[in-house]
């Protein structure tokens, strides 16, 4: 779609020809193998809101009465991404950018991502950041709190410095606007109280426990959701 908006200086196919990457990227092997591990970081947005007091003529000792001002813009949020040979940056983010410049930020109608009706210039999309919680050696962490930001567009790619003879490996800053976002954790498990008594034997794992406590089976929960996914 980029070659439609952006001269290719080439007289072919090749200028902002980005197909084969994102094939590559979005293919069975990074997605359901290795995972993809392109993001290396995050700065997450602080939050600010502005306060001030009344300014009462004459006041004598009492004190303006406060009041809000607007909320402060919303800042940024910045992912580092690791450069590697499919170019994740390159071929996709700095891409995304230029289109987002070109076809804006505006609603679209039919546009529902829920149903799989998505409009092919709706360039925005969910970013969720999750960070762990250790539990019990051997076991896997579990999610203590979940960032998800809303309606994301890159819209600033930092600069790379190139070198021969690197070493390091390579991390790239992307800076992306969003409508909102929301923080939260889940519901309430005594993950203390549960590995304990699974240390000590009590219980055969950690996953009944869960279940004994909350009454949910979070198998067979997961095995339910991905059945309403994929509509069987």
């Amino acid at each position: 779609m980029l070659q439609k908006f952006e001269p290719r200086g080439d007289g072919g196919n090749i200028g902002n020809n980005i197909d084969k990457n994102l094939r590559t990227t979005a293919g069975y092997l990074y997605q359901r193998v290795a995972g993809c591990y392109f993001a290396q970081g995050a700065t997450l947005p602080g939050e600010a809101a502005i306060y001030q007091y009344s300014n009462v003529n004459k006041p004598r000792g009492f004190i303006g009465g406060m009041y809000a001002d607007p909320r402060t813009t919303l800042q940024p949020l910045t992912l580092q991404f690791m450069e590697t040979n499919t170019s994740f940056v390159d071929f996709t983010i700095r891409p995304w950018t230029i289109l987002a410049s070109h076809l804006g930020l505006v609603a679209r109608p039919g546009d529902d991502p829920a149903s799989g009706n998505v409009d092919d210039q709706n360039i925005k999309t969910n970013i969720t950041i999750i960070q762990l919680a250790k539990t019990y050696q051997g076991r896997s962490p579990v999610q203590r709190k979940v960032w998800r930001f809303y309606n994301c567009v890159p819209f600033s790619v930092s600069t790379q410095e190139l070198q021969t003879g690197a070493t390091d490996v390579e991390r790239i800053s992307t800076q992306w606007a969003y409508t909102n976002y929301t923080v939260g954790g889940l519901p309430f498990v005594p993950i203390e109280e549960i590995i304990e008594s699974f240390s000590s034997g009590k219980l055969p794992n950690i996953i009944n426990g869960i279940t004994q406590v909350t009454g949910i089976d979070p198998i067979n929960k997961g095995i339910g959701m991905a059945k309403k996914v994929l509509g069987l």
